[in-house]
């Protein structure tokens, strides 16, 4: 499986799986919060990255969660515009925090270039029921970034979204590894993984986001419950020379943190065997890791 290197969410941009055969000039691409990740920097005239609700009107959200019947109010603007869009994409997680949310769009679109998009795997039998099920009901195609949850699950693949315009400059004199997300399951191989990369000499910057219940139990891993917006994770990127990839159990999709070492060329550190099978993984700059077979010295030949 190859990674495109197109400028934007190629994924819904150029791929013709998603635009039903023809190129589609305005995307429409509804999350929770388009202040996350790159979302909101984004410079690109063919995609829109929109809130799904208004911001700054705590009574009224209050007012929406208690009578979800009654979200179309609360939606912002791109309700009223959403005849200009040409597709509509909806990210798995804005789905969950509107259950109309489908049904509302299909009853105002006038077009069939509807899609959900999840980029994640590790939902709970009722959030999958939700997604699967809303997304049958009113006619949206599912995909998703992992192979293997696609085949599971009934949802087509397609590589998942990534920025490319953010430049990353280059790091001089760094033999730090960069990690920081949620705990999920990989807090086990998070730790196996920092005592191996302290072994072989490497410095290392790992936050994770999230009540992990370890707070101050594991030196030199910060753990948080505050949000890190995606620029000051890039600040610490920057100054890194490679990134840790943790896979979650069953992954085999490429995650947000292979496309930055790809395109932020920096060196990658994963768990996720199926890299091995990947076109770039040739090139030098990709380490497979195995906490249970992986060595110091491994580790440090590679930095």
């Amino acid at each position: 499986t190859c990674i495109h290197r197109n400028r934007a969410w190629v994924a819904i941009q150029k791929n013709r799986s998603l635009s039903g055969g023809g190129y589609m000039e305005k995307t429409l691409v509804l999350v929770p919060d388009a202040s996350l990740y790159f979302f909101g920097s984004y410079a690109g005239t063919e995609v829109t990255f929109a809130s799904v609700f208004r911001k700054n009107e705590r009574l009224l959200n209050a007012t929406r969660r208690v009578v979800s019947c009654a979200s179309r109010p609360f939606y912002g603007s791109w309700y009223g515009e959403i005849g200009s869009y040409s597709r509509i994409v909806v990210m798995d997680v804005a789905c969950l925090a509107d259950k109309n949310l489908l049904r509302n769009i299909r009853r105002k679109a006038t077009i069939d270039a509807l899609f959900l998009y999840s980029w994640n795997i590790n939902l709970s039998p009722d959030q999958l029921f939700t997604i699967v099920n809303q997304s049958d009901c009113y006619g949206f195609k599912r995909y998703s970034y992992d192979e293997g949850f696609c085949s599971k699950h009934g949802f087509h693949f397609n590589s998942i979204m990534f920025d490319s315009s953010v430049k990353c400059p280059p790091c001089k004199d760094s033999h730090t590894v960069l990690f920081l997300g949620f705990a999920k399951d990989r807090i086990s191989t998070l730790i196996s993984a920092k005592k191996l990369l302290d072994a072989s000499g490497a410095a290392t910057d790992f936050t994770v986001v999230g009540d992990s219940g370890r707070r101050g139990q594991d030196e030199g891993i910060r753990y948080t419950t505050n949000y890190v917006s995606y620029a000051d994770y890039l600040r610490h990127l920057f100054s890194s020379a490679a990134i840790l990839d943790v896979a979650q159990g069953g992954q085999i999709g490429y995650s947000m943190r292979v496309m930055e070492a790809l395109f932020y060329d920096r060196k990658l550190i994963s768990t996720n065997r199926n890299i091995g099978n990947a076109s770039f993984f040739s090139s030098g700059n990709v380490f497979l890791l195995d906490p249970a077979r992986t060595t110091a010295a491994e580790l440090m030949a590679f930095m």
